[in-house]
């Protein structure tokens, strides 16, 4: 007989709570709305500041979540540790911050937040229920079993596998929002960048700079190559810009990724695309 699942409350979830303002920051960054932005930061800043029961929580998460292509052994040691410390958490006070929580995002930013696309949901969603004291201990073990599946991945079908990389609404916002300041089509290489942009927040930039180590060699040699046309060569203002262009791509590597640097990168990318079509 097969145990009866039990329910999950997204909004009692710690980790998912983090991830979905983590989500809000950035819409808000793409969608130029620094008050709300900055609306999300504090809240972040303020509820899971070091300390408090939400970060303690968050914490036995993430030890769960982050860890990757473990051995069975490590990940069942990380399970049971994870288990036992979070049964000595102050679950009352985890409780009532989460309320405080809940009520700060619905009076200063709406309760649209709790639709964001989180990618990792249904593994946050697991590792919940695997948690919660009131899961029956047959569906408990079940659920521990899937949590070592994921982090060793030994199970059927990873998450990222069913899941698509960005909420194409969400995506389609961002994109409308670049199409209408640029009058263009986002290219392939831009949209990539976009992308990972909008979930660097999330990985600290982790994506998107492996992405942009490749892309932004790529680009400094068309760049460096259209000097050699003859329209480029004949004009010492184009020379002087194109290595302007040069030098930008060159500093990335010690250059914060915000949204000002991301769009210098996406309009290189346009130029590099009309260099090689006019070559």
């Amino acid at each position: 007989m097969r145990a009866k699942k039990s329910r999950h409350n997204k909004k009692r979830n710690t980790a998912f709570l983090f991830e979905t303002l983590v989500k809000e920051m950035a819409k808000s960054v793409m969608q130029k709305d620094e008050a709300r932005q900055k609306t999300a930061a504090q809240i972040v800043k303020k509820h899971f500041a070091r300390g408090t029961a939400l970060y303690e929580e968050l914490q036995l998460y993430r030890a769960i979540l982050e860890t990757k292509e473990a051995t069975e052994d490590v990940a069942k040691r990380v399970v049971l540790e994870a288990n036992l410390r979070y049964n000595n958490i102050d679950h009352r006070k985890v409780f009532l911050e989460q309320s405080d929580l809940i009520r700060q995002i619905n009076y200063n930013l709406g309760g649209d937040v709790y639709a964001n696309f989180v990618p990792s949901y249904k593994n946050i969603a697991t590792v919940a229920q695997m948690f919660s004291n009131v899961t029956p201990v047959a569906e408990k073990i079940l659920l521990e079993n899937k949590v070592v599946g994921f982090m060793t991945n030994t199970s059927e079908k990873s998450e990222t596998e069913t899941l698509e990389p960005i909420d194409n609404l969400v995506f389609k916002t961002f994109a409308k929002k670049f199409n209408e300041q640029y009058s263009q089509k986002l290219a392939d290489e831009q949209r990539e960048v976009l992308t990972r942009f909008v979930y660097s927040m999330s990985d600290n930039g982790v994506s998107l700079k492996a992405y942009l180590n490749e892309e932004i060699g790529r680009l400094r040699g068309v760049i460096v190559e259209s000097c050699n046309l003859t329209e480029v060569k004949g004009s010492s203002s184009m020379l002087e810009k194109t290595e302007e262009v040069v030098n930008f791509l060159d500093s990335l590597k010690e250059t914060p990724l915000d949204e000002a640097v991301v769009k210098k990168i996406l309009k290189v990318q346009e130029l590099a695309r009309e260099v090689s079509t006019n070559g």
